[in-house]
Formats: structure tokens, C-alpha cells, sequence
């Protein structure tokens, strides 16, 4: 794939990832039972990794925006900031 804008708008720096989320299960405990007691996290996290997606396509499906996943993608660099840039084949 080429991007559009390559480059960081802030740095200029090459982009080096794509911004990605992934779903997963972090697993919880509790040492009691009933309501309002504390839980903490367990320390295991299942990832779905094959619903993996482009962070911007999940903003713009929550605002309800409809666009081909496959035009645009969320990039960043390694100072940390991140930018939309058009993909093309």
C-alpha cells in the first residue's frame, strides 16, 4: 500500500505503525461474593486477534460516518503522534 501523507504533519518523520485496536477479555477476581464488593484484574487479557481493526474506522463508525475502510487509515511515528492518511493499492 502507499499512504497519501506519509510523512508526519507535526515532525515529519516517516510513519513507522498503523494505530490498531484489538478486543479482548481481561480476566477479573473478587474474594467475595455479593453486591459492591471490589474486584481487581486477574492479569490475563484474551485477544481476539482476527477482529483486529484501524483505530480511525472505529471513530467513524461511532459517529456514524460510512466510509470504505480500505481509502483511509490512522498512522503514527515514533515521536507519538498520529495523523490520517489516505491509502492507495
Amino acid at each position: 500500500m502507499t499512504l497519501t501523507i506519509p510523512n508526519c504533519p507535526t515532525c515529519q518523520e516517516i510513519a513507522n505503525h498503523s494505530v490498531d485496536l484489538a478486543p479482548g477479555k481481561a480476566g477479573l477476581m473478587n474474594q467475595e461474593q455479593g453486591e459492591n464488593v471490589d474486584f481487581e484484574y486477574a492479569g490475563d487479557t484474551e485477544i481476539d486477534w482476527d477482529s483486529q481493526t484501524n483505530a480511525l474506522l472505529v471513530v467513524l463508525r461511532a459517529v456514524g460516518e460510512v466510509v470504505n475502510a480500505a481509502d483511509f487509515i490512522l498512522v503514527g511515528c515514533s515521536a507519538g503522534h498520529q495523523w490520517i492518511s489516505g491509502v492507495q493499492p
